[in-house]
């Protein structure tokens, strides 16, 4: 009985070990996603505006900031066993929100509108805050074709401070909202 009990809880951690290593994998392969994202939404702006110095600036600095940010995921990476909490310290979602549109909305074909209000300080961390806004950001830019919008919200509800990005893209059926929306591996994107 006791060997049967020592089979069993070998084979539960086994499997914990699968499921947080297949749930990292995601988080992992979506960042990669972006930043791939990232460098495509430049690339494929080269052919129509590299003669405009002011487009080879900011291609620039979008590439050398998607650059920076594989760099420290490739360190998060190594440092994994001791991988640190989030911090939490006083942070303007706004400024959060205006870093995140200067570093992606360049790149993007789509219009944005942004519409902030005036927003208390609040407990956060930073880094994945922007991290968050700009995965946003950029899986609305992956569901528009043609002509798009993206709408940025900040407001004060309810005594919460929130945020919302929208747009005008293809959406997602019922079906995927019901069934698959935050499973894994689970997409409405043909790629």
């Amino acid at each position: 009985s006791s060997l049967l009990n020592a089979k069993l809880m070998q084979r539960l951690v086994s499997s914990k070990e699968m499921e947080t290593f297949h749930s990292f994998s995601i988080f992992l392969l979506h960042d990669l996603k972006n930043f791939v994202s990232m460098i495509s939404l430049v690339v494929e702006n080269m052919n129509q505006n590299f003669d405009n110095p002011e487009f080879r600036k900011d291609a620039l600095v979008s590439l050398t900031l998607t650059a920076e940010k594989m760099k420290r995921l490739m360190e998060r990476l190594a440092a994994l066993s001791r991988a640190p909490a989030p911090s939490s310290v006083a942070t303007d979602l706004n400024a959060i929100v205006q870093e995140a549109l200067v570093e992606t909305g360049k790149c993007m074909k789509s219009r944005i509108v942004r519409d902030t209000g005036d927003l208390p300080v609040i407990p956060a961390d930073p880094a994945q805050i922007k991290k968050v806004v700009t995965n946003l950001l950029l899986n609305a830019e992956e569901a528009i074709t043609g002509d798009g919008e993206i709408r940025l919200t900040t407001a004060v509800q309810g005594g919460m401070v929130t945020l919302s990005v929208s747009d005008n893209g293809c959406g997602m059926s019922r079906e995927f909202l019901e069934n698959r929306l935050f499973k894994p591996f689970s997409t409405t994107k043909s790629q």
